[in-house]
């Protein structure tokens, strides 16, 4: 049974597998109607808005799946629960970062 938001998680992946890779039993999907933005580096670079097909949340950080299919960031969530997004990597990688 696919939860809700799991179909925007990349092919093969469910949110069970997600708790499995990351190790964070409580990582759940949430409302990507919120506003997510890569940091730029070098820090004189430009942030950019990320239009997030799916986003994450693995206890206290964040994984952002953007529009393009490698367009993955790990991140934190702001107070106003937009998300800061300062690094990048297949969405493996970025949920076994953590």
């Amino acid at each position: 049974m696919t939860g809700a938001g799991e179909g925007r998680l990349p092919a093969g992946w469910t949110i069970e597998r997600v708790r499995e890779v990351s190790g964070v039993p409580d990582a759940v999907v949430v409302d990507g109607d919120r506003a997510v933005t890569r940091v730029a580096w070098p820090p004189d670079g430009e942030d950019r808005p990320v239009g997030p097909e799916a986003v994450l949340r693995l206890g206290g950080p964040a994984v952002v799946r953007g529009a393009g299919d490698e367009d993955r960031s790990m991140g934190h969530f702001e107070d106003d629960g937009s998300v800061c997004c300062w690094s990048a990597g297949t969405f493996h990688q970025t949920v076994r970062g953590l």
